[in-house]
């Protein structure tokens, strides 16, 4: 199934332009021709192209499905951009295939980056979500102060904490015991990783230090993994 995006709908009908216009030009779609579209909020839409221009096409929708969001929706990540913007492009796209629902960007003590170009995370969010067969884009913060985030306590909501310090209370992440009823915030560090001062902080808001494995990963790296063992057990 190829899918297509759009948020123009109304009166039965959805209205494609710009990007969306051009891969139905590029797909040699005709008038006649039934696809697949999706508004990004769950719902996919059976339709039947009805005009094609070189402006916008225009389709009537036959059937709609609405598409659960599941468990997904109960993991948050928390991470410090990289320096090479690249790398967090990279893993911004994967994390959309896998299906992460929401996404946060935090300014450390030791972070190397204080701005993300949030316009084309979104770009990349919906590329990944039509080529995995998604049907929703996730939510995406910007860059938020760590202090800010971590002291920000909501209710059956479980704090996760990534770190490379010694520390006897660490809990791997593959021993967690987790609790489908609860949201699980997981704060991934920067390259030079949390400073001391701000593992005191988390933990003083009963955040719960875990260990991605035996060795020192790379940002981008822990964050998939933090993300795959969350989805893949919640």
């Amino acid at each position: 199934m190829q899918l297509f995006y759009s948020i123009d709908i109304d009166n039965q009908q959805i209205v494609f332009r710009d990007e969306e216009l051009r891969h139905l030009t590029v797909l040699r779609k005709n008038i006649g021709d039934t696809i697949h579209s999706t508004d990004g909020k769950g719902n996919l839409y059976t339709c039947e192209l009805i005009s094609l221009s070189k402006k916008e096409a225009s389709a009537n929708i036959i059937s709609k499905e609405t598409k659960a969001l599941g468990s997904n929706s109960n993991v948050h990540l928390f991470i410090s951009p990289t320096k090479q913007m690249d790398r967090i492009e990279w893993l911004f796209e994967k994390l959309v295939e896998l299906g992460l629902y929401e996404i946060s960007f935090i300014e450390t003590q030791h972070s190397e980056r204080n701005k993300i170009n949030i316009q084309r995370l979104e770009k990349i969010a919906l590329s990944a979500m039509k080529q995995s067969l998604r049907f929703y884009l996730p939510i995406i913060h910007p860059i938020q102060k760590f202090n800010n985030c971590i002291s920000n306590n909501s209710k059956n909501t479980i704090k996760l904490i990534a770190h490379c310090e010694v520390d006897e209370n660490k809990i791997d992440i593959k021993q967690l015991a987790l609790e489908k009823d609860f949201k699980y915030e997981v704060f991934i560090g920067p390259e030079g990783d949390f400073s001391i001062e701000e593992i005191q902080i988390a933990k003083a808001n009963q955040a719960i230090p875990i260990s991605l494995g035996d060795y020192r990963l790379r940002t981008e790296t822990a964050g998939l993994i933090a993300a795959i063992n969350l989805l893949s057990r919640i």
